[in-house]
C-alpha cells in the first residue's frame, strides 16, 4: 500500500494530496 502511494507521489504530488483529503474529511477544506 505504501509502495503504491510513494510511486504515485513521485509521479504526481497533487494526486496523493487529493487522496488524503478524501480520507480525512475533517482536514478537507470542503464543507
Amino acid at each position: 500500500m505504501n509502495v503504491t502511494w510513494r510511486k504515485r507521489s513521485s509521479r504526481t504530488i497533487p494526486a496523493p494530496t487529493a487522496a488524503f483529503t478524501l480520507h480525512s474529511p475533517k482536514c478537507s477544506p470542503r464543507p
